[in-house]
Protein backbone atom coordinates (compact mmCIF):
# COMPACT_ATOMS: atom_id res chain seq x y z
CA UNK A 1 0.00 0.00 0.00
CA UNK A 2 1.48 3.49 -0.81
CA UNK A 3 1.97 5.88 1.91
CA UNK A 4 -0.35 8.77 1.69
CA UNK A 5 1.86 11.34 3.30
CA UNK A 6 3.85 14.48 2.15
CA UNK A 7 6.97 13.55 0.53
CA UNK A 8 10.47 15.92 -0.04
CA UNK A 9 10.33 16.97 -3.55
CA UNK A 10 12.23 14.43 -5.95
CA UNK A 11 14.90 16.90 -6.05
CA UNK A 12 15.66 16.87 -2.28
CA UNK A 13 15.22 13.38 -2.09
CA UNK A 14 17.92 13.04 -4.68
CA UNK A 15 20.17 15.52 -3.33
CA UNK A 16 20.31 14.05 0.43
CA UNK A 17 21.15 10.43 -1.04
CA UNK A 18 24.04 11.98 -2.86
CA UNK A 19 25.07 13.72 0.06
CA UNK A 20 25.06 10.75 1.58
CA UNK A 21 26.93 8.55 -1.26
CA UNK A 22 29.68 11.41 -1.20
CA UNK A 23 30.20 11.11 2.64
CA UNK A 24 31.25 7.76 2.66
CA UNK A 25 32.70 7.81 -0.46
CA UNK A 26 30.48 5.72 -2.50
CA UNK A 27 31.19 7.82 -5.47
CA UNK A 28 34.69 7.56 -6.03
CA UNK A 29 36.60 5.39 -7.91
CA UNK A 30 40.16 5.53 -5.15
CA UNK A 31 39.40 5.55 -1.67
CA UNK A 32 39.69 9.02 -0.55
CA UNK A 33 39.57 10.54 -3.73
CA UNK A 34 36.79 12.98 -4.32
CA UNK A 35 34.43 12.24 -7.05
CA UNK A 36 34.01 14.33 -10.11
CA UNK A 37 31.50 16.81 -10.55
CA UNK A 38 29.95 14.96 -13.68
CA UNK A 39 29.32 11.89 -11.67
CA UNK A 40 28.04 13.56 -8.93
CA UNK A 41 25.52 15.49 -11.18
CA UNK A 42 24.91 11.95 -12.95
CA UNK A 43 23.76 10.08 -10.01
CA UNK A 44 22.02 12.97 -8.90
CA UNK A 45 20.49 13.60 -11.77
CA UNK A 46 18.98 9.82 -12.35
CA UNK A 47 18.09 9.65 -8.63
CA UNK A 48 15.78 12.45 -9.34
CA UNK A 49 14.09 10.68 -12.45
CA UNK A 50 13.22 7.92 -10.53
CA UNK A 51 11.94 9.76 -7.50
CA UNK A 52 9.64 11.58 -9.58
CA UNK A 53 8.34 8.49 -11.30
CA UNK A 54 7.38 6.74 -7.68
CA UNK A 55 6.27 9.90 -6.38
CA UNK A 56 2.78 9.27 -7.58
CA UNK A 57 1.88 6.46 -6.00
CA UNK A 58 3.18 7.73 -2.52
CA UNK A 59 6.66 6.21 -2.79
CA UNK A 60 10.25 7.85 -1.94
CA UNK A 61 13.59 6.86 -2.43
CA UNK A 62 13.76 5.74 1.61
CA UNK A 63 11.21 3.33 0.50
CA UNK A 64 12.71 1.66 -2.38
CA UNK A 65 14.09 -1.91 -1.23
CA UNK A 66 15.59 -4.60 -4.24
CA UNK A 67 12.50 -6.06 -4.85
CA UNK A 68 10.79 -2.70 -5.41
CA UNK A 69 13.82 -1.49 -7.15
CA UNK A 70 13.95 -4.51 -9.82
CA UNK A 71 9.93 -3.66 -10.57
CA UNK A 72 10.21 -0.01 -10.88
CA UNK A 73 13.02 -1.12 -13.55
CA UNK A 74 11.38 -3.54 -15.06
CA UNK A 75 8.43 -1.12 -15.45
CA UNK A 76 10.29 1.04 -17.37
CA UNK A 77 12.13 -1.21 -19.92
CA UNK A 78 9.77 0.01 -22.19
CA UNK A 79 10.09 3.29 -22.28
CA UNK A 80 13.73 3.45 -21.65
CA UNK A 81 16.89 3.34 -23.72
CA UNK A 82 19.33 0.83 -22.13
CA UNK A 83 21.64 3.28 -21.43
CA UNK A 84 19.25 5.29 -18.88
CA UNK A 85 18.36 1.77 -17.61
CA UNK A 86 21.36 0.87 -16.80
CA UNK A 87 22.31 4.31 -15.09
CA UNK A 88 19.33 4.19 -13.26
CA UNK A 89 20.23 0.87 -12.11
CA UNK A 90 23.87 1.76 -11.10
CA UNK A 91 22.18 4.63 -9.20
CA UNK A 92 19.72 2.19 -7.43
CA UNK A 93 22.42 -0.05 -6.71
CA UNK A 94 24.23 2.93 -4.94
CA UNK A 95 21.69 3.95 -2.92
CA UNK A 96 20.39 0.62 -1.88
CA UNK A 97 24.08 -0.45 -0.89
CA UNK A 98 25.28 2.95 1.24
CA UNK A 99 22.69 4.86 1.98
CA UNK A 100 19.89 2.44 2.86
CA UNK A 101 21.90 -1.06 3.50
CA UNK A 102 19.26 -3.53 2.19
CA UNK A 103 22.19 -4.82 -0.34
CA UNK A 104 25.53 -6.13 0.78
CA UNK A 105 28.91 -4.22 -0.52
CA UNK A 106 29.31 -5.73 -3.86
CA UNK A 107 26.03 -6.74 -4.31
CA UNK A 108 23.67 -6.10 -7.74
CA UNK A 109 20.82 -5.28 -9.44
CA UNK A 110 19.70 -7.71 -11.96
CA UNK A 111 20.39 -6.11 -15.50
CA UNK A 112 17.18 -5.38 -17.20
CA UNK A 113 17.13 -5.43 -20.83
CA UNK A 114 15.48 -2.41 -22.95
CA UNK A 115 12.43 -3.38 -24.83
CA UNK A 116 12.60 -0.03 -26.66
CA UNK A 117 13.88 -0.58 -30.40
CA UNK A 118 17.13 0.72 -31.02
CA UNK A 119 17.47 3.41 -33.64
CA UNK A 120 20.17 1.90 -36.54
CA UNK A 121 20.24 5.00 -38.88
CA UNK A 122 22.86 7.68 -38.52
CA UNK A 123 22.72 10.53 -36.68
CA UNK A 124 25.77 12.70 -37.84
CA UNK A 125 24.50 16.01 -39.46
CA UNK A 126 26.03 16.38 -43.23
CA UNK A 127 27.96 19.62 -43.78
CA UNK A 128 24.95 21.84 -45.55
CA UNK A 129 22.75 21.03 -42.33
CA UNK A 130 25.64 22.16 -39.41
CA UNK A 131 25.86 25.20 -41.36
CA UNK A 132 22.64 26.12 -41.63
CA UNK A 133 22.10 25.78 -38.16
CA UNK A 134 25.10 28.29 -37.56
CA UNK A 135 23.38 30.45 -39.84
CA UNK A 136 20.74 30.91 -37.30
CA UNK A 137 22.99 31.26 -34.09
CA UNK A 138 24.01 34.07 -32.64
CA UNK A 139 28.39 35.14 -34.00
CA UNK A 140 29.86 33.72 -31.17
CA UNK A 141 27.53 30.20 -30.92
CA UNK A 142 27.47 29.56 -34.63
CA UNK A 143 31.88 29.97 -34.54
CA UNK A 144 31.58 27.19 -31.51
CA UNK A 145 29.05 25.04 -33.63
CA UNK A 146 31.88 25.44 -36.59
CA UNK A 147 34.25 24.75 -34.91
CA UNK A 148 33.02 21.73 -32.64
CA UNK A 149 32.06 20.40 -36.34
CA UNK A 150 35.33 20.47 -38.43
CA UNK A 151 37.52 19.28 -35.23
CA UNK A 152 35.08 16.81 -34.11
CA UNK A 153 34.97 18.11 -30.29
CA UNK A 154 32.59 17.28 -27.33
CA UNK A 155 30.50 20.39 -26.08
CA UNK A 156 32.72 20.48 -23.21
CA UNK A 157 35.86 20.64 -25.03
CA UNK A 158 35.44 23.79 -26.89
CA UNK A 159 35.77 25.49 -22.98
CA UNK A 160 39.45 24.07 -22.93
CA UNK A 161 40.78 24.86 -26.70
CA UNK A 162 44.41 25.36 -26.02
CA UNK A 163 48.00 26.44 -28.04
CA UNK A 164 49.87 23.37 -27.55
CA UNK A 165 53.35 25.64 -26.79
CA UNK A 166 50.92 26.99 -23.74
CA UNK A 167 49.52 22.61 -22.83
CA UNK A 168 51.18 20.08 -24.52
CA UNK A 169 48.98 16.74 -25.44
CA UNK A 170 49.63 14.03 -23.66
CA UNK A 171 51.95 11.59 -25.06
CA UNK A 172 50.43 8.43 -26.37
CA UNK A 173 50.65 6.45 -29.78
CA UNK A 174 48.99 8.09 -33.08
CA UNK A 175 48.31 6.89 -36.60
CA UNK A 176 51.36 9.11 -38.63
CA UNK A 177 48.23 9.67 -41.46
CA UNK A 178 45.74 11.41 -38.40
CA UNK A 179 45.52 14.74 -40.05
CA UNK A 180 46.32 13.95 -43.46
CA UNK A 181 44.12 15.98 -46.03
CA UNK A 182 42.74 18.51 -43.45
CA UNK A 183 45.38 21.49 -43.04
CA UNK A 184 44.93 23.78 -39.99
CA UNK A 185 46.21 24.93 -36.93
CA UNK A 186 46.76 22.57 -34.30
CA UNK A 187 45.30 23.21 -30.74
CA UNK A 188 44.64 20.88 -27.63
CA UNK A 189 41.52 20.36 -25.43
CA UNK A 190 41.14 18.05 -22.03
CA UNK A 191 39.07 15.22 -23.36
CA UNK A 192 37.22 12.94 -21.34
CA UNK A 193 39.13 11.23 -18.35
CA UNK A 194 41.77 14.28 -18.40
CA UNK A 195 43.05 13.14 -21.15
CA UNK A 196 44.97 16.17 -23.16
CA UNK A 197 44.63 15.17 -27.11
CA UNK A 198 45.81 17.44 -30.13
CA UNK A 199 43.16 18.53 -32.71
CA UNK A 200 42.92 20.54 -35.94
CA UNK A 201 40.69 23.51 -36.96
CA UNK A 202 41.00 25.20 -40.28
CA UNK A 203 42.64 28.48 -40.09
CA UNK A 204 40.34 30.27 -41.49
CA UNK A 205 38.32 29.11 -38.15
CA UNK A 206 41.53 29.16 -35.91
CA UNK A 207 41.80 33.25 -37.01
CA UNK A 208 38.27 33.59 -35.69
CA UNK A 209 38.92 32.01 -32.46
CA UNK A 210 42.40 33.70 -31.98
CA UNK A 211 40.23 37.18 -32.41
CA UNK A 212 38.24 36.30 -29.39
CA UNK A 213 41.48 35.28 -26.85
CA UNK A 214 41.54 37.08 -23.71
CA UNK A 215 44.38 38.65 -22.14
CA UNK A 216 43.92 36.84 -18.86
CA UNK A 217 41.90 33.07 -18.06
CA UNK A 218 38.67 33.32 -16.79
CA UNK A 219 36.62 30.71 -14.84
CA UNK A 220 33.31 29.20 -17.00
CA UNK A 221 30.93 27.10 -14.82
CA UNK A 222 29.04 24.59 -17.29
CA UNK A 223 27.04 21.74 -16.24
CA UNK A 224 28.60 22.23 -12.45
CA UNK A 225 31.64 21.77 -13.77
CA UNK A 226 34.52 24.63 -13.36
CA UNK A 227 36.63 25.16 -16.54
CA UNK A 228 39.26 27.92 -16.83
Amino acid sequence: MPKFRKLPSPEQQARDAVGRLVKLGALSRKPGKTPSNGTVRGVRQYLTQIARHVAPDGVELLDLTPARADAYLRSRAADLGQKALDGQRLALQKHLVHVRGLLPVGGRLDVVTSLKPIRREGRAYARHQVLMVAARQAARNALATLIAYAAGLRAHELLTLARPDERPPDVRPARPEKFDGRPGTDYTVVGKGGLVRLVRIPDELAARLEERRLDEPVRVTDREIRYQ
